[in-house]
C-alpha cells in the first residue's frame, strides 16, 4: 500500500575469493542483491529466469557505508518537521549506477534535521517534500559522506481553476493552460 516491492528470499550464495555461482533458479522475476558486512548492500542485477540451463556474469563493487547528515527549513529559515527525504540516483567514483534496497527515504525530526544511514559513497541526489512547500529543481546534488547538508523549501501555491460547461455536455477530456498576462514567454 506504501509502494515499492515486497521481496522474499528465493536462492542465496556464498562468495568465496568475491566468486558466487546459483543454480536451479526458478521461473520468475528476481533482483540480484549482493552483500557483505562492512558494505552497503547492492541491487547488481533484475533477472527473468525461464528456468532453463544459462550463464549469466554479473560483476559489481560494493562502497562501506557513508552518512547524510542535514537539516531542512522553510523560507523564514526555521526547521520544518515531518519532511519526506528521499535520496537516489547514486552514481559510485567509477561512474557506475549504485541501486541499493537500503532505506532512501526518512522524514525530518522536530529540528527539521534527517539522516540517512548506509548510504554507499559516491554522488546522489536529495530530494524533498512536504505539502504545502517545494523547492524548486531537479533535487540537491551532494556527495557522500556529508554532514550539513541544508536544504530550503519555499512556500508553495495552489490554483483551483473551475471550468464551466453551461448546458453544453462535458468532455472527456480537455486541456487547462495558463499563461502570464500578455502570454507566454
Amino acid at each position: 500500500q506504501t509502494g515499492g516491492y515486497d521481496y522474499e528470499e528465493v536462492l542465496s550464495a556464498d562468495a568465496t575469493d568475491g566468486k558466487w555461482v546459483m543454480k536451479a533458479i526458478p521461473e520468475g522475476w528476481f533482483q540480484i542483491v549482493i552483500s557483505a558486512p562492512g558494505y552497503v548492500p547492492r541491487t547488481a542485477r533484475y533477472l527473468t529466469s525461464k528456468a532453463s540451463p544459462s550463464w549469466m556474469p554479473v560483476n559489481t563493487e560494493l562502497t562501506p557505508p557513508a552518512r547524510i547528515e542535514g537539516t531542512i527549513v522553510g523560507p523564514d529559515g526555521q526547521p520544518l518537521a515531518d519532511v519526506t527525504v528521499r535520496r537516489d540516483d547514486v552514481i559510485t567514483s567509477t561512474g557506475q549506477r549504485y541501486d541499493s534496497p537500503a532505506v532512501s527515504e526518512v522524514q525530518t525530526n522536530s529540528q527539521g534535521r534527517f539522516v540517512f544511514e548506509n548510504v554507499p559513497h559516491g554522488k546522489t541526489r536529495v530530494w524533498c517534500h512536504k505539502e504545502g512547500y517545494c523547492r524548486p529543481g531537479l533535487g540537491l546534488d551532494a556527495t557522500t559522506p556529508v554532514d550539513s547538508l541544508q536544504l530550503q523549501m519555499v512556500k508553495s501555491s495552489r490554483i483551483d481553476v473551475v471550468v464551466e460547461f453551461g448546458d453544453k455536455k462535458r468532455p472527456d477530456g480537455y486541456i487547462v493552460e495558463i499563461e502570464p498576462e500578455g502570454g507566454s514567454v
